[in-house]
């Protein structure tokens, strides 16, 4: 690590000598890498959440040695959205810790999602106090890169606990995570590990004008936060061709509040189920709309392929984010063409129904051509 900083200062000979003294001497004193020149700042490494089109909101990911926050009602989702995070963490060889707060984590449905449950680090803690420095001692350890706390609004003061049934404590968890976040996020960003506080939405009283929702705790997570994400169900899924009334899974509305790293305010909305998890298949094609490879326009529901858009740099760029969401280029041309050929309302402006779709297999081999000259 001190090799490694000292070439960052001595690849700048305009500095002076003073501020070189300066630089080494803070580092020294410190930590390396406490003071280093801009351009010597490594960029911010996301990870996909394998959900494509909410990669698409996030922009690409989640970001590393980052705090998020992810808030919504009960029965979200919640749990099952971060531990999809966790698998593609464990995929980076990286150690995965989940604090059970609400003690409602269930062995069985992590390894549904093919969690390496051996690599799964659980941690059940009594009081916030303990919850806390737990993510605190893990942090430091250098070897765990994500942190899941499930959730803050189940957190309980020490103090409550000794305390009678019927004692207050009044702004005593607001408090203590304010000292948490601050203390947390230097060593998040010295240790590179990433941790994500799951939240709960409670009402404000005497609130009629305006939305009345607010999250546990005080406003900490919502300053420390890189990016906050707003999870709704909007309904159920009955989707048995057996049972017309049995819940086959959710339709999660995802909104994304704050953003570091992307433009916030994009909301998505993605399919869960409860046998398959995320719909991947239907997230690519949400995804592809959203960056604007297939336009689609209401209530017509045309697509069309802008193949001059596809040909220029940054949509190249994007193809190389469709590689590292592991979707084999042959599943992308299936899906597309399924999609197309089931439905009887993709056409032209200027065709009528009885004519073939927009989609043809020449353009089906376009897609392929073009696919395979970015893998290129």
């Amino acid at each position: 690590m001190a090799k490694k900083e000292k070439k960052t200062v001595d690849q700048f000979p305009k500095l002076s000598k003073s501020l070189t003294d300066v630089f080494e001497s803070i580092n020294k004193k410190m930590w390396f890498g406490t003071i280093k020149l801009t351009n010597s700042v490594e960029n911010v490494k996301v990870i996909s959440t394998w959900v494509p089109s909410v990669d698409v909101a996030l922009g690409w990911g989640i970001p590393e040695w980052r705090l998020i926050e992810i808030y919504w009602p009960e029965s979200s989702g919640k749990t099952s959205f971060c531990l999809q995070v966790a698998k593609q963490f464990q995929k980076e060889n990286h150690n995965v810790a989940f604090i059970d707060v609400e003690q409602a984590f269930s062995k069985k449905h992590a390894m549904n999602i093919w969690i390496d449950i051996n690599k799964l680090i659980y941690v059940s803690a009594m009081s916030a106090q303990q919850s806390l420095q737990i993510v605190e001692d893990l942090a430091s350890t250098w070897e765990v890169k994500l942190i899941i706390l499930d959730s803050v609004a189940a957190l309980v003061p020490q103090e409550e606990l000794d305390w009678e049934m019927w004692d207050t404590t009044m702004w005593l968890m607001a408090r203590l995570m304010w000292q948490a976040c601050r203390k947390l996020t230097p060593i998040l960003a010295k240790t590179w590990t990433t941790v994500i506080f799951i939240n709960q939405i409670r009402q404000k009283i005497w609130v009629m004008f305006w939305s009345n929702e607010t999250v546990t705790w005080g406003n900490a997570l919502k300053y420390y936060s890189s990016q906050r994400i707003d999870v709704r169900k909007k309904w159920f899924l009955k989707e048995d061709p057996n049972n017309k009334e049995k819940v086959t899974g959710i339709e999660m509305k995802i909104k994304i509040i704050k953003n570091k790293i992307a433009a916030p305010g994009a909301e998505v909305l993605s399919n869960f189920h409860y046998k398959w998890w995320f719909d991947q298949y239907e997230n690519i094609i949400n995804a592809l709309i959203d960056l604007w490879v297939i336009q689609q326009s209401w209530p017509s529901c045309k697509i069309v392929i802008d193949w001059e858009e596809i040909k220029t740099q940054w949509k190249k760029k994007m193809m190389e984010k469709v590689k590292n969401w592991e979707i084999k280029y042959d599943v992308l041309y299936k899906m597309l063409q399924d999609a197309t050929i089931e439905s009887e309302t993709f056409f032209n402006e200027d065709q009528d129904e009885n004519e073939d779709p927009v989609l043809t297999q020449e353009d089906f081999d376009m897609i392929a051509d073009e696919l395979e000259e970015v893998e290129d």
